[in-house]
């Protein structure tokens, strides 16, 4: 853990900024940090998960978890046939040793764990208890092959929400009782408009929109000779970081030297629209999305004319985009960043930003020694006031940070068959104990996690 600077900013720093905004970082964590400053927790899942938590030295020792100067990572086991008089696939919890009150947290996360049966989440919960006293803040949540997140609260009697707000996301319940609804608490769900990573629908189902038909004549590309491919079977949606980019130097974006589709008069099984299939292989970042049946595709076609079909000859831009806030869009784009203020004056307030964003505040994205939260910022994609309807001495105290990767459990074994995970196996557990392959994605990619306090007299 990084050393606290509080006494090192000078009073001109922190008379640049609004003084009712204004925080201090006080600790940050990076690679080996959080070996040192976070407890490894062992106990029985609370949620019921098909779950074994596993110690430092276990998650160490079985390739769970590894660190260098820049990343952590923790994992579930992806390798092992779990025996169902197991308490389940070994997987990770870490909370903070250190607590905090009043405080901004802040996450740069690269990956995190996706596919059927996970349930991932970064919380914060009191250090006193018992809970629910004292609270618990859900900053990134979701299960099963989900992909908003969902923020949200969960509180001893007498804290709601009202459900219209000033938030980007969409209110999804408002009393935040854990006593009530199953535990539901107050949640927001991320369903803001995608605005930064545009999603666009497959050119050659554009070439549909305008034309009529997919089938397309052939063309010679003049990017390479081997890139003509299959024209029958499927291709999966993508997204793109820079639409002009791909339009105009297709050969700039894509690496050749990897057979992402072969020539159908030279192979007898040839890649169908394989240039999409690996969003790693894209220099400026794409995210595949569920494949879109092609069925009448009879011409075969190259990959350079992929790009060179639509209205205007650009690629267009799907209305139903969502910003990748969870799950594997949001690995697809490179991760983001997740803020989360925790104030008696300001209430609790989270925002995120796509690694890929344009707007993500200088401070969040370089890991400024101040951090402002402000205009600039943007709307919070979530924001739960704490006036008279909950007040904050009331429900909340001093916090401290939780990762965890539960497998099954009240929310993802509940929701199995209605998240499309069913046909996968009868049941959750099942499939965690018989589908070890299942969990490669299964993985936190951490950069850095910094925590900011209230500057003094900042409020």
């Amino acid at each position: 853990m990084r050393a606290n600077i509080l006494a090192l900013l000078p009073l001109a720093v922190l008379s640049s900024v609004g003084a009712s905004t204004v925080f201090l970082k006080q600790d940050e964590y990076i690679g080996d940090d959080f070996y040192e400053h976070w407890q490894w927790e062992t106990f029985d899942d609370p949620t019921h998960g098909r779950t074994n938590y596993v110690d430092q030295s276990a998650a160490r020792q079985h390739n769970l978890s590894f660190a260098n100067s820049q990343k952590f990572v923790m994992r579930a086991d992806d390798v092992s046939v779990i025996p169902e008089s197991a308490r389940g696939r070994d997987s990770i919890r870490i909370s903070s040793k250190a607590s905090y009150d009043e405080a901004l947290f802040v996450i740069d996360v690269t990956h995190m764990p996706t596919g059927c049966a996970t349930w991932p989440a970064w919380w914060t919960v009191s250090a006193a208890g018992p809970w629910p006293s004292g609270g618990e803040i859900d900053i990134i949540e979701g299960v099963n092959l989900g992909t908003e997140n969902l923020a949200s609260l969960h509180t001893t009697a007498g804290c709601s929400m009202p459900h219209d707000r000033a938030q980007t996301g969409t209110t999804i319940s408002t009393d935040c009782d854990a006593a009530l609804n199953s535990n539901q608490g107050c949640g927001t769900l991320f369903t803001e408009p995608d605005s930064d990573t545009a999603e666009y629908e497959p050119a050659i189902a554009q070439a549909e929109d305008v034309a009529g038909s997919t089938s397309l004549s052939a063309t010679t590309s003049s990017y390479s000779s081997s890139t003509t491919v299959s024209s029958t079977g499927s291709i999966a949606s993508y997204q793109t970081y820079s639409a002009a980019e791909v339009e105009t130097s297709p050969s700039s974006v894509f690496n050749w030297s990897t057979p992402y589709a072969t020539d159908a008069t030279a192979s007898s099984s040839p890649s169908a629209y394989g240039m999409w299939s690996d969003p790693v292989s894209f220099a400026q970042g794409a995210v595949a999305a569920p494949e879109e049946a092609i069925s009448d595709v009879s011409t075969a076609t190259d990959a350079a004319s992929f790009f060179s079909v639509g209205a205007g000859g650009e690629l267009e831009r799907r209305a139903d985009a969502s910003i990748p806030s969870f799950g594997a869009p949001f690995n697809a784009v490179g991760g983001g960043f997740y803020a989360m203020s925790k104030s008696r004056a300001g209430g609790i307030n989270v925002w995120f930003w796509p690694r890929t964003s344009t707007s993500v505040p200088v401070e969040v994205r370089y890991g400024g020694a101040v951090a402002a939260p402000s205009v600039s910022w943007g709307t919070p994609a979530a924001t739960f006031p704490t006036n008279d309807n909950c007040p904050y001495g009331d429900h909340f105290d001093a916090h401290r940070m939780v990762f965890d990767l539960t497998l099954c459990g009240d929310w993802a074994g509940n929701a199995w068959a209605s998240s499309g995970c069913g046909k996968d196996a009868g049941t959750c557990e099942d499939f965690v104990n018989n589908n070890p392959q299942a969990f490669k994605d299964a993985f936190w990619e951490i950069n850095s996690v910094r925590v900011y306090v209230p500057a003094p007299n900042s409020w």
